[in-house]
């Protein structure tokens, strides 16, 4: 589910301002002023964005807090009826100077009223939260203006084509969804601050959780990686802190935060179940269960069972490296191990496998050598098995 934020205070004097900007589309370059807006003596002094991502750790929508340092530079009494335009925002409140806070209900929106341009001639338009307040300064005032709430990031989908990581591609039931980063989207509406009077300092700070990253993506799909140019970033005591500031005039008309959630070191992969032969003379019936796996999307690391029926019993723990599997290209797979010959007496050897995988179905081949230990002669063996993996 895709999920964005574009919000900003837009102002009129005497009347409320129409909401007529396009929400995040991942299209920053459709955004723009609307050239009706109305303008203000009443100049923005600085604005302080904090976004706290660290709750989505935990599954939570981000909380932000934009604090504005207003000024009125006339003599006269100015009454003006600014909106917090939202996307998918909850609990929105303002606190006027050191006031407290309260809570900003949703403006119904009228037809045409909140719409902004289609990311694409065929889209439909989208439909902004509107949350209006009054705002009063007299002649020479400052006053400052927090507005604070919770926003639900947007998941990016990045489309990986026809290309299967091994460990995805080999346990399509039981593996993992993703073997990536995950990439998740605030954009944040800059152009309307220049309705109002001044040059402002925009801060913005973020805060993720450890091992997270945040970055920028301004690019048309975002299909590209976020890039940390522009931002400063460093580890506190309990999250990571990003920076970034701006001048109004200069600034974007959309500012992108993409936060990262790094993807996890150790992934788990599935069963494995192999049926088979052993070659040569003494060819026999061979069957094999094991679990398998992964740290990244290639490295692969199983544990074995697996016996002849009869009076052979091996353990065997193995690495493997593997290919993606590309389209109708099998995943191919090379990799190393012990085998512990438990039964009927104890024999540690070395083995070399090698297999062919097409999603959950697979051809394993392994070659095991078994060398001079305790009185038995060297040992070395060939066994050809399918495979199936869940």
């Amino acid at each position: 589910m895709r999920l964005g934020f574009v919000c900003w205070i837009v102002l009129s004097l005497g009347a409320a301002a129409h909401a007529n900007m396009a929400p995040s589309t991942r299209s920053p370059a459709a955004l723009a002023l609307d050239p009706h807006a109305a303008s203000t003596p009443v100049e923005v002094r600085s604005e302080r964005l904090l976004i706290d991502c660290v709750p989505a750790s935990r599954g939570e929508p981000c909380a932000f807090e934009a604090t504005y340092d207003l000024r009125n530079p006339t003599a006269e009494r100015l009454e003006l009826a600014p909106l917090f335009l939202g996307l998918r925002t909850s609990d929105v409140q303002v606190q006027l100077d050191a006031h407290a806070p309260r809570a900003l209900p949703a403006a119904p929106t009228k037809d045409g009223e909140g719409r902004g341009l289609a990311a694409e001639p065929d889209e439909d338009p989208y439909v902004l939260d509107r949350f209006p307040f009054h705002l009063v300064l007299e002649g020479g005032q400052r006053r400052t203006v927090m507005i604070r709430g919770r926003m639900a990031p947007e998941r990016r989908f990045l489309p990986s084509g026809y290309v299967f990581p091994a460990l995805e591609a080999r346990h399509p039931l039981l593996g993992p969804e993703r073997i990536r980063d995950d990439h998740f989207d605030i954009d944040y509406l800059l152009g309307p601050i220049r309705a109002w009077s001044g040059d402002p300092s925009i801060e913005v700070t973020v805060r993720v959780p450890k091992g997270w990253r945040v970055g920028s993506s301004p690019e048309r799909h975002a299909w590209s990686m976020p890039e940390a140019t522009g931002w400063t970033q460093a580890r506190e005591a309990d999250a990571e802190q990003a920076t970034r500031s701006f001048r109004a005039r200069s600034a974007p008309a959309v500012m992108n935060v993409t936060v990262t959630r790094p993807k996890t070191l150790v992934n788990p992969g599935g069963v494995q179940l192999a049926l088979g032969s052993s070659l040569g003379a003494e060819a026999r019936f061979r069957a094999r269960l094991g679990y398998q796996l992964g740290t990244g999307p290639w490295l692969l690391h199983s544990l074995s069972l697996e016996t002849d029926f009869r009076e052979q019993l091996v353990v065997t723990p193995l690495i493997q490296g593997a290919s993606p599997q590309l389209l109708l290209i099998p995943s191919a797979g090379l990799g190393l191990g012990v085998p512990l010959r438990v039964a009927p007496t104890f024999r540690p050897g070395a083995r070399v496998l090698v297999d062919l995988h097409f999603f959950l179905l697979g051809v394993v081949f392994t070659w095991d050598y078994f060398p001079a230990y305790a009185g038995d002669p060297a040992l070395s063996q060939l066994t050809l098995m399918g495979q199936v993996a869940l």
